[in-house]
Formats: structure tokens, C-alpha cells, sequence
């Protein structure tokens, strides 16, 4: 077995490599610098692998909650969901992205990649904000981009191949339209590949909100076609094609998917469902395969309404909502995020007015993740 010398010890490389999994990436991109040894163990398919897996374990995810331009370059501002200060810390600054200023989320992240759509044109960029990796998005098949208005962009993994996709829907109406958005096409990039596939008409009519990445799908919300009734479709990153899947019962009485939320909560897909102007219930999907749905959380806003909660039900605010892994719940005001805990009633205010220009409030973890060789 190959050893690593370290001073006056030698330690097998893969002793090495599990005590270095336990440090936060920031410090696995110093140590790349030791020597070349040390760069081509910590660049390996397997130590990414092994360094995730702890890390995952670990829960060490962050609120990443801004962004801001400081000339050319894109800076992006977190909050640990263990951090005691409550202080948004830079987690990644970008360099040289043209367009930078008008920067936003184009699709929650995924593993530590952040996808965002940089310009006027929405030129799409997809980043890692640890190790300052950028690529850029071919732009849509100029057969989309002349025929539909509107796009709307889900970035996950597919769990067989592990490539990271990026999906892109089509609509004729703008996000801001009354009318019920027809998505009509959809198309799919894998990063690093040559372009766009496109993969023809959907069946369904989907939801604006941003969907939910589970067990190798995007989630969104949706209307069967044929019934019109709500449904849960999903789009399988590796077969790349639409299916349903069961959904809660909640589901037979809403008046429609403005009440209605796919969310990720350790691995599951939940369902936060708006009731009555005056709480939420959370759904959780137990088992995948089986369709079994189970009511986890039912939350009153007048049990939390000392707290001036009030404003984070409206619709500005509830669209930044967010659960984390052990069901705490999260929203977004103008200069404060608010973390939640509905088994102890615990709640926590983050002060976020110091991070600047445009908020929104998701789940990110630091990641090593590869966008361009090493």
C-alpha cells in the first residue's frame, strides 16, 4: 500500500485521506497546494466521493442567502445553520463574470453548484462557489428561443451516470402572466457536453416554483393535462422523460398550486400545503417507491405570532421557504432570515441587511465538485 510521508511518520494513504475528509473545504484547497502527491490524492474521483459522504453526515450545509457584485466579480454570502454569530460570511467570490450586477438564482443548487443567470440576454452560468470554478451555458436551440417567451430551469444529478443536468421548460407566457403557464417543450444540458437536447412537448402544465431534486428527479407541481386535476410530476434525470407520482391527500382539496410547495427535507420530498391564510402543513413522502405520504407538521401562525411571523405567510415571503434536514423551517424577509423549530418552538433570527443586492434564501453545501479539469 502506497504510505505518505509526514515528517518523521508514514501514514497508508488511505488513513490520510479519511482525516482529511473530516476538514471543510476551504482548508482541502490549501493542503491541494502541499505537493503534487497531495493535489492528485485530494483531486480524486474518490476522495470527492469520501469527502461528501462525511460532510453530508456531518449536516454541514449553509443558508445561502445573497449575492452581490464588487466589480467584475460575483461575491456569494452564506450563514452556517450552526453559526452562533448570525452574520453572513463570504463563501465564494467569482471573478471576471460579465454581467455580474444582474445576477440571480436561475435554479436552486445542487451539491455545491450554483446556477444563475447573469445578464439582460439571461446568459446562464453554472459555478462552485468554494473552488471558483465557473462554465458557461450554451445558450437554448434557436427553434425555443424564437417560438416560446418564457423558461424555467431545474439543475440536479443524474444518480446512475452522477452527471449534473441542467433542464430547461418552455412556456409562452412570462412568469408574470395571468394566464396558467403551458409548458410546452422541455430540453436538457449535461455539463461539459456540446449543447442542448431538445426532448419534444410535456404532458403536463407546471408550476413557476422552483422544483424539488429527489431520488434523481426534479419535482414540480402540476396539472395533468387530460383531467386537469393537481398532480406530482417528475422528471427522471436519467431516463430524461416525465412520469407522475403519488401525491397526498391534501392535494383533493386545494384550490389550486398558488397553496401548494414541493420542498426537499433530508433526502425526502415533502409537500408544504398553505392552509386557511393562517398556517402550513408539512407532508412528507416515508417511502418513494411505495407512494406513502405521512403528515408530519401542522403549524398554527398564532403559535408563533409573537414573534411578528405574521408577514413571512404572504405570498412575497413564502416562496423562500425552506426545510432543513432535521425539520427546521426557514424564511426570508427583507433583513432578517428566521429558522424555526416546530417540535420546541424554537426560533432564531439571522441578520442578513448586510448582505447586499439580491436575496433569496436555499440550502448550499461546500462542496469539491469539478467543473472544468484539474
Amino acid at each position: 500500500m502506497e504510505t505518505i510521508t509526514m515528517k518523521r511518520k508514514s501514514l497508508p494513504e488511505d488513513v490520510v485521506m479519511l482525516i482529511l475528509a473530516q476538514l471543510p473545504v476551504k482548508s482541502i484547497m490549501r493542503f491541494r497546494c502541499v505537493s503534487k502527491q497531495w493535489h492528485s490524492l485530494l483531486c480524486s474521483s474518490y476522495f470527492r466521493d469520501l469527502h461528501r459522504s462525511i460532510q453530508d453526515a456531518k449536516g454541514n450545509r449553509h443558508f445561502l442567502i445573497s449575492l452581490s457584485h464588487d466589480r467584475l466579480d460575483l461575491c456569494l454570502h452564506a450563514i452556517s445553520e450552526d453559526n452562533d454569530d448570525k452574520r453572513p460570511t463570504l463563501v465564494g467570490r467569482i471573478t471576471n463574470v460579465a454581467g455580474g450586477h444582474k445576477a440571480r438564482l436561475a435554479a436552486p443548487p445542487c451539491e455545491g453548484l450554483v446556477c444563475l443567470s447573469v445578464d439582460e440576454q439571461q446568459s446562464v452560468i453554472v459555478c462552485n462557489p468554494t473552488t471558483r470554478e465557473v462554465v458557461c451555458i450554451p445558450d437554448a436551440t434557436p427553434h425555443h428561443s424564437k417560438l416560446f417567451d418564457g423558461s424555467l430551469l431545474g439543475l440536479g444529478v443524474d444518480s446512475v451516470t452522477k452527471e449534473h443536468k441542467l433542464v430547461r421548460l418552455f412556456t409562452r407566457e412570462g412568469p408574470d402572466s395571468l394566464a396558467l403557464p403551458t409548458f410546452e417543450e422541455c430540453e436538457v444540458y449535461t455539463l461539459g457536453s456540446a449543447g442542448w437536447r431538445p426532448l419534444g412537448e410535456i404532458p403536463y402544465l407546471l408550476s413557476w416554483r422552483s422544483p424539488a431534486l429527489v431520488n434523481g428527479a426534479l419535482h414540480w407541481i402540476a396539472c395533468a393535462i387530460n383531467s386537469g386535476w393537481l398532480c406530482i410530476a417528475a422528471f427522471d434525470l436519467h431516463e430524461e422523460r416525465f412520469r407522475p407520482i403519488s401525491h397526498p391527500s391534501c392535494f383533493k382539496n386545494s384550490l389550486g398550486w398558488p397553496i401548494m410547495e414541493l420542498l426537499e427535507m433530508g433526502g425526502r420530498l415533502c409537500v408544504m400545503h398553505h392552509w386557511r391564510v393562517t398556517g402550513v402543513e408539512i407532508w412528507v413522502l416515508e417511502g418513494y417507491e411505495e407512494g406513502t405520504w405521512v403528515k408530519k407538521h401542522s403549524i398554527n401562525i398564532h403559535s408563533i405570532e409573537r414573534y411578528h411571523l405574521n408577514e413571512l405567510f404572504t405570498h412575497d415571503t413564502h416562496l423562500s421557504t425552506i426545510i432543513t434536514a432535521n425539520a427546521r423551517f426557514c424564511w426570508l424577509s427583507t433583513y432578517l432570515l428566521y429558522t424555526y423549530d416546530p417540535t420546541t418552538g424554537t426560533l432564531r433570527r439571522f441578520d442578513v441587511q448586510s448582505a447586499n443586492d439580491y436575496k433569496y434564501c436555499n440550502l448550499c453545501t461546500m462542496s469539491l465538485i469539478p467543473l472544468v479539469d484539474n
